[in-house]
């Protein structure tokens, strides 16, 4: 699923993963990002997504850095 271009999320065998997908800002975490991070937690607390027993983060590219 993806909330924008900034954050994908994958749900595979009751793990989810998180992906930062903005390389070429470092994948910053600027307020576009949180706001699409928000909307992929919203959907793993639903009940839709009960059986996910484990979640992860993972990025694009070669960096990762937050504000």
């Amino acid at each position: 699923m993806n909330y924008g271009n900034k954050v994908l999320l994958e749900i595979r065998d009751k793990v989810a993963l998180i992906t930062l997908n903005k390389p070429e800002r470092l994948n910053a975490l600027d307020i576009g990002v949180w706001k699409e991070l928000m909307a992929a937690a919203e959907v793993l607390i639903s009940e839709d997504a009960r059986g996910i027993r484990s979640a992860g983060i993972q990025k694009k590219g070669y960096s990762f850095k937050g504000r």
